[in-house]
């Protein structure tokens, strides 16, 4: 590992485990405005996009930048250039729906009782996230880290499930299943 990436490593293992008397501060300043839009590479939400070149995309786009202090260039995990916003909804069987700039939900819960919160590792989102992630750590070679997805808290993720209305109501007129299905 290069002794650059293993300093910054240090400060970040520090600052999480509370050992730092300084914040940690991300800034990065912008060498070449011409980045390579992901969305381009990744435009539909039901096509998985060639993994190979939206990675060396990324890693372009990353060297677009100048990182300063404990800065240090990161792979995001990106649908596109969209990102990725509460994924644990996708990952639980939302159907996703690319914008332009943003991913959305399509709700989906209709009856709580009816609703099974289970993780399923053959999720297309699951694997394509999993696929995405290993073709990063594959090509980081010491010089980027890599972020994980957005998974989002459990009332938010919820919320997208459900419909922002609908949880609202349901929390008011059915909090004990509320809590039971955001405990699992």
């Amino acid at each position: 590992m290069k002794m650059e990436f293993l300093e910054k490593f240090k400060k970040i293992e520090g600052w999480w485990n509370g050992k730092n008397d300084k914040i940690l501060i991300r800034v990065s300043l912008l060498k070449d405005k011409n980045f390579v839009n992901l969305n381009d590479l990744w435009n539909k939400e039901n096509e998985l996009p060639d993994f190979e070149k939206f990675v060396n995309a990324q890693i372009e786009n990353v060297k677009k930048r100048e990182y300063l202090g404990i800065s240090y260039p990161v792979l995001p995990h990106l649908w596109g250039s969209r990102g990725t916003p509460m994924v644990m909804s996708a990952y639980l069987g939302c159907k996703v729906i690319f914008r332009e700039e943003t991913v959305w939900f399509e709700k989906f819960i209709t009856d709580w009782k009816k609703v099974k919160f289970e993780f399923n590792p053959e999720n297309w989102w699951v694997k394509a996230s999993r696929r995405l992630i290993e073709k990063q750590l594959e090509k980081i070679n010491d010089e980027f880290l890599i972020w994980l997805p957005d998974f989002g808290d459990a009332l938010t993720c919820l919320s997208l499930m459900r419909g922002a209305e609908n949880l609202l109501i349901d929390i008011v007129e059915k909090p004990k299943i509320i809590l039971e299905k955001k405990n699992r």
